[in-house]
């Protein structure tokens, strides 16, 4: 049983055959991947009912929206001297995808200077908490902000990896512009994720290998500091296998049975039996894990059981 989404993969590989127009879109909806499945076949001049041409042009006026919302917050944001950095879905939306109404986004990423977050409080944000704003949550805290008469959803970040899950104490920012960095931010979702409901994920490190010239040398470099090796190979493992890319994975530096454990990874139902097996086995150090299990934990008993039987469900 792949774990990956077969569909997904044919769609990747030009295999895909539209057999119910309204079911297929609704399947690439499940995986937030419909409006790419939209533009891939209308570049083979297939015609699309009324019904979704009009979903598509709804998405375009949100994303413009969007973008509009961001270059308004960025503007906010250089007035008041704060450093910041744009990227996941509002950057590959404008920079990797054809056009801006192919990719599905709900928020606004942003890495935020640690040193610049007080400057924050000059910036007007709906429904902003001051006491949890990165108090107890170090990672990030989803804000609000209202332009133009809409509301529109700001993940603010301290670093690109979650506090929660590993001990990082460089900063983030030598890094930020790189193609490369955008790549790493992308695995390290898949790895907060551990590979559930990530084609959309996947897809933007698809198209990201299609259009560039990346440095791997660089990323593996990346992988190494941000502690996500096992994840990294595995990344790119999964696009060796599916979509004939030639990276060279032999530049990692994990061994032989890791990465034999990690190559088998998706074809076995262990996955959806014991998911902390796989938790464990992505980390690069059991520290890593051990604190990213008691902060789990943490939250079990401070949101209740309803919260995370909510979240199993995700992945059932």
């Amino acid at each position: 049983m792949n774990i990956i989404n077969t569909d997904f993969i044919k769609l990747l590989n030009n295999e895909y055959q539209i057999t119910t127009e309204i079911e297929d879109f609704e399947k690439f909806e499940r995986m937030n991947i419909q409006y790419y499945f939209y533009r891939h076949f209308k570049n083979k001049n297939y015609k699309f009912s009324k019904q979704i041409e009009q979903k598509v042009k709804q998405n375009l006026f949100k994303n413009i929206l969007y973008l509009d919302c961001k270059n308004y917050f960025e503007q906010k944001l250089k007035e008041n001297n704060i450093k910041y950095f744009f990227y996941k879905g509002i950057y590959t939306m404008d920079k990797i995808y054809q056009n801006i109404s192919d990719r599905y986004i709900c928020d606004i990423d942003v890495l935020i200077d640690e040193n610049d977050i007080e400057k924050l409080n000059n910036i007007k944000f709906t429904k902003f908490d001051e006491n949890l704003f990165f108090e107890k949550h170090s990672c990030e805290e989803a804000v609000y902000i209202e332009y133009k008469g809409n509301v529109f959803g700001v993940d603010l970040h301290k670093s690109f990896v979650p506090k929660d899950k590993f001990n990082i104490i460089y900063d983030d920012f030598l890094f930020a512009g790189s193609i490369e960095i955008h790549l790493i931010t992308l695995i390290i979702q898949c790895s907060n994720d551990v590979f559930v409901n990530v084609e959309q994920k996947l897809l933007d490190i698809y198209l990201i290998l299609k259009k560039y010239n990346i440095d791997f040398d660089s990323v593996f470099k990346l992988a190494e500091l941000y502690k996500i090796k096992k994840i990294t190979y595995l990344t790119f493992y999964l696009m060796n296998k599916y979509f004939n890319f030639e990276i060279n994975l032999q530049k990692i530096s994990l061994n032989g049975f890791e990465k034999k454990i990690l190559e088998n990874m998706f074809v076995t139902n262990i996955f959806r039996i014991n998911q902390l097996v796989l938790f464990f086995y992505t980390f690069d150090s059991t520290k890593d894990y051990i604190k990213f299990i008691k902060s789990k934990l943490s939250y079990i008993k401070k949101n209740g059981f309803n919260e995370v039987l909510l979240s199993l469900k995700k992945i059932k």
